[in-house]
């Protein structure tokens, strides 16, 4: 078993994931041809450029440098041209998100951070929960 991360490389994950987020959120938004998923899209998009800019606050004030990177996850996804296969896999990266939100130590963590992941770990199974019903409405 690997070695346990700090709280700056998981926030740095995070951040990564997040800017992935954005853009496949703005783009499945064009993507589909129902409005009501492209407005949750939008929504989903909006919280995940939210989520970018306070993670990048937050590591900032630890005196670190915030990752520049993005993860590889919206080219697999937006490669694929099914739909479904599309929220099947964004399903999977909300959930692996909100997995890597539980390996926080909370003693490493100041009181805003702790909200802020509390938060932002509801808003990946509230999406987890929009887009599987989305799926049962095919």
């Amino acid at each position: 078993m690997g070695e346990k991360k700090t709280t700056v490389e998981l926030m740095n994950e995070l951040l990564e994931a997040e800017r992935s987020g954005v853009i496949i959120y703005e783009q499945m938004s064009f993507l589909s041809s129902r409005k009501d998923v492209n407005r949750v899209f939008c929504m989903i998009r909006n919280n995940e450029s939210r989520d970018c800019g306070i993670l990048h606050s937050l590591i900032s004030r630890r005196e670190v440098k915030p990752s520049d990177n993005m993860n590889g996850f919206a080219d697999k996804l937006l490669a694929l041209e099914d739909e479904k296969e599309r929220i099947e896999l964004a399903i999977k990266g909300c959930a692996w998100v909100a997995e890597k939100i539980t390996e926080f130590s909370e003693a490493d963590l100041t009181e805003e951070e702790r909200d802020f992941l509390v938060g932002m770990h509801r808003q990946h199974i509230w999406n987890i929960g929009v887009m599987r019903e989305f799926l049962n409405l095919e």
